[in-house]
């Protein structure tokens, strides 16, 4: 039940098929998402609680198709917050460790494709590392409003890779 009180009428972009098989099916996207709400009922036959995934407004993305790479493996952990490496290999979900000194998350390197998601997981501490908006340099941070965001506990960035002159890290969404 917590899962239900903490993502109730969140946004969802639902990944399913790819069983014997590299094509997934998608519902939802970031304009359209899924939500979710429950519905349930306690009585003589039995306490049932019905999860549901809807959208609020329909489109003619219904379902899509994506041909590629999901990663539902276990997140990257971090050691060096300062030069990380992203890399197709290590996966697209990378966890800060916890960190006790004043730090800056910073980019080291990056293989991936332009158009691909990350995600930062926060690892706290008694100074949580910082991810700041930082244009300049080879792998650039532009985060939402110019806004640093602190790597506490638990805490999330998503980031899209965006290829020009240099390679972008774009904020996608935060919590």
């Amino acid at each position: 039940m917590s899962f239900l009180k903490q993502y109730a009428n969140e946004g969802f972009i639902i990944f399913y098929g790819g069983c014997g098989s590299a094509e997934w099916k998608v519902m939802g996207s970031q304009c359209h998402p899924m939500k979710l709400s429950a519905g349930g009922k306690d009585d003589k036959d039995g306490n049932v609680t019905t999860l549901t995934f809807e959208q609020e407004m329909l489109n003619s993305d219904r379902v899509m198709f994506y041909d590629g790479t999901v990663n539902a493996g276990a997140p990257v952990v971090v050691a060096d917050l300062e030069t990380i490496a992203l890399a197709k290999a290590s996966g697209l979900i990378y966890k800060l460790s916890e960190n006790n000194a004043a730090a800056d998350v910073g980019f080291a390197s990056s293989d991936l494709d332009g158009d691909t998601f990350i995600t930062l997981i926060g690892g706290g501490g008694s100074t949580p590392a910082l991810l700041k908006n930082t244009p300049a340099g080879s792998i650039a941070i532009l985060t939402k409003q110019a806004t640093n965001w602190s790597a506490l506990a638990g805490a999330t960035i998503t980031l899209q890779v965006m290829k020009a002159d240099k390679t972008y890290l774009v904020e996608v969404a935060r919590t």
